[in-house]
């Protein structure tokens, strides 16, 4: 089956079209994912730094007020006296100053918490060295974050002071809005402490991850048939707070960006094909038209016109066509001429032939 020169540009220029945009956009396509995927492990990346910072902080204003509440000059008289009431009012009028998530704790001479969650013996017997922890806990409220403070009289170990925080669903909620991440918060004794989102995910992801070793490298979890990417961070203490994204939400813009895509590189295709075909057509014409003169030269029509084309070599071809047809019609012209010629030789020469046997007959008879 025979097709046009112009029909045939076309189609070439839709392959060249295809061949060349399909394939970018599935590769534009998947870089979009990629980097949308990238974009959201640099964030997960640095979540644990900020929770670090932001405990660090934190930890050095706790440990600051529970050293100021355990050198109280109030405190130490009334621990001095055996006044224990006295000691934990004292102790809550200083903490009221405090920012108001910060509660009173107080641990006297036997190790037991007068005022505040039960803090473990081996965290009690740190501030018997002097030391003033600052560190995550379970308690019968939840987990918490406890900082306490020697409280030494006369050089002896009284007891200790010092705040404590709670650490559950709020918290949670304040370093998901800093993060832009689901945050899961396990306690020390590995009950679920708080999170945010959905709980479906939550306490699923929340039993996948307790039998993990945290890590602070972004790994991906599959969930019900969704993928969650997830980074973990231990706080002092043995809490770990976990960071989590779910992939769904962070790539449900994907279909709109394609569908926008689409529309774009449709809108392309159409606009080149225009282009194309357009090209095709300027190319095409002067092809025709030269094989329209062709044609009326076959049937003797010497004045065919040839139309000009801006394509350099198909211009040429016109050029050389024209040539060829000019001097093809003046061969023509002297080969005429030539016949004409011979034509009238060939009559004088019968007109001579005929007077001759006319006078051989003329003779003849006059014999």
């Amino acid at each position: 089956m025979k097709v046009s020169l112009k029909t045939a540009l076309t189609g070439l220029v839709m392959i060249v079209l295809l061949v060349g945009l399909v394939p970018a956009g599935f590769v534009l396509d998947r870089q979009l994912v990629g980097g949308l995927e990238q974009g959201v492990r640099d964030d997960l990346a640095t979540a644990p730094m900020v929770l670090e910072g932001e405990f660090a902080a934190e930890s050095g204003a706790w440990m600051m007020h529970a050293k100021e509440v355990a050198a109280d000059a109030e405190v130490l008289a009334a621990t001095e006296a055996g006044d224990a009431d006295r000691v934990v009012e004292r102790t809550a009028a200083l903490v009221s100053a405090f920012p108001p998530q910060e509660q009173p704790l107080v641990i006297d001479a036997e190790g037991r918490s007068r005022v505040g969650p039960a803090v473990p013996t081996e965290i009690v017997d740190r501030t018997r060295t002097g030391e003033m922890p600052v560190l995550t806990m379970s308690t019968e409220e939840g987990m918490a974050v406890v900082a306490i403070a020697p409280v030494m009289v006369g050089g002896v170990w009284r007891g200790a002071s010092g705040v404590w925080v709670p650490w559950g669903t709020e918290r949670a909620d304040r370093l998901s809005a800093v993060t832009r991440s689901n945050v899961l918060l396990m306690a020390p004794d590995e009950d679920l402490a708080g999170y945010t989102g959905r709980a479906e995910p939550a306490m699923g992801l929340f039993d996948m991850l307790a039998r993990q070793p945290a890590t602070e490298e972004v790994t991906r979890l599959d969930f019900a048939g969704a993928e969650y990417l997830v980074v973990s961070s231990v706080l002092p203490g043995g809490a770990r707070v976990s960071f989590v994204r779910d992939m769904r939400e962070e790539l449900a813009v994907v279909p709109t960006l394609r569908a926008v895509g689409a529309t774009v590189l449709g809108g392309a295709l159409l606009l080149a094909l225009l282009v194309g075909v357009g090209a095709a057509t300027r190319l095409a014409r002067p092809v025709a038209s030269l094989a329209g003169a062709a044609r009326q030269i076959s049937e003797g029509d010497f004045q065919a016109s040839v139309e000009r084309s801006a394509v350099a070599e198909v211009d040429q071809v016109a050029d050389a066509f024209e040539v060829m047809r000019d001097a093809l019609a003046a061969r023509i012209a002297e080969l005429d001429s030539a016949n004409r010629e011979l034509e009238d030789r060939q009559e004088r020469l019968s007109m001579l032939q005929a007077e001759l046997v006319q006078r051989d007959r003329l003779s003849a008879a006059s014999r």
